[in-house]
C-alpha cells in the first residue's frame, strides 16, 4: 500500500529532525527519521492492519510504535495516511482529537508563529526527502 503523510505528520518529522540535529547531530537526525519512514514502508505498508486499533480516537485509526515514537495512521482503501508521529511519553489524546475534529490545529495552544515555523520546516523536509503528500 502507498503511504502518504498529513501536514501535521510532516511537521512532526521536521520537528523531530531539528530536535535530534540540535542534540545529536545531522547523522543521528537522518537515521531517526529514516528509521521511522523506513519502518512504515517495510512493515505498515505491507501489513496495514499490524497497528493497534484505536477506537477511542476513531473507527479507522491505528497506531504503530517506532520507539520512542508512536505513529498514528488511518487506513483507506488504497493508501495509508499517517496522521501524526508523536513521542511515546507525550499525551496523545489532545493533538490527535483536535486534528480529527475537522482539521483544527493546535494554533490556540502554541501560537501562530510556532505553527508557521513548523510548516516552513515541514516543507523544507518534504523537499529534502520527497515524502508523498496527502493534499
Amino acid at each position: 500500500m502507498r503511504i502518504a503523510y498529513s501536514p501535521a505528520a510532516r511537521a512532526d518529522l521536521a520537528r523531530m529532525r531539528l530536535d535530534y540535529e540540535a542534540r545529536a547531530g545531522l547523522r543521528i537526525a537522518d537515521e531517526m527519521v529514516g528509521r521511522i519512514t523506513g519502518t512504515l514502508q517495510r512493515v505498515v505498508a505491507t501489513h496495514p492492519r499490524v497497528g493497534r486499533a484505536r477506537p477511542e480516537l476513531g473507527d479507522d485509526i491505528r497506531s504503530f510504535p517506532v520507539v520512542p515514537y508512536v505513529v498514528f495512521y488511518r487506513l483507506l482503501r488504497s493508501r495509508i495516511i499517517v496522521i501524526r508521529i508523536l513521542h511515546g511519553r507525550r499525551d496523545i489524546h489532545s493533538p490527535i482529537v483536535s486534528l480529527l475534529a475537522g482539521g483544527a490545529s493546535l494554533a490556540g495552544a502554541r501560537g501562530a508563529k510556532a505553527i508557521q515555523r513548523d510548516r516552513v520546516a515541514a516543507h523544507a523536509e518534504l523537499r529534502r526527502q520527497q515524502l508523498p503528500q496527502v493534499f
